[in-house]
């Protein structure tokens, strides 16, 4: 079942922070670790769910093809708010996923990919050739504090 983060943290989660991607790696995962796979990502938090984007040549898109479970960490030393959110991880590659996780991650982190100019064709083209897809999370367990 589907867990929402408190309200109160809506305005930390539109903040530009890294999040780290949490993914088991199994028993044996190939490599010899047992331990999580942990990336940090960017991250964009909407109607309820998480997206990040990865490319399908990356090991955590490898684990993902397995292992659905995940857990996200977005920490802020500075203000000492935190939200861990657990959940289901959904792959998507359709064509409004993918630029529209784009164009969110655009507005929060405020860079240059280099792609501002293309059309969206374009654009879809090169996320495709990079190998893009999006991983939705749904969490299903979320743990937030803020304060010290």
């Amino acid at each position: 079942m589907a867990e929402r983060v408190p309200p109160e943290f809506d305005d930390f989660l539109a903040e530009p922070h890294n999040a780290i991607l949490c993914i088991p790696r199994g028993a044996d995962d190939g490599e010899g670790q047992d331990a999580p796979h942990a990336t940090p990502v960017w991250f964009d938090y909407s109607e309820g769910r998480f997206q990040i984007s990865i490319t399908r040549r990356r090991v955590k898109y490898r684990l993902l093809q397995d292992e659905r479970q995940v857990t996200l960490v977005i920490d802020d030393a500075r203000t000492y708010r935190t939200v861990v959110v657990s959940g289901q991880a959904e792959i998507l590659d359709d064509d409004a996923s993918l630029l529209g996780l784009r164009a969110r991650l655009y507005a929060k982190y405020r860079r240059d990919f280099g792609d501002a100019e293309l059309s969206d064709e374009e654009l879809l083209r090169s996320l495709r050739e990079e190998g893009r897809v999006v991983v939705s999370i749904t969490p299903e367990q979320v743990l937030s504090w803020a304060g010290g």
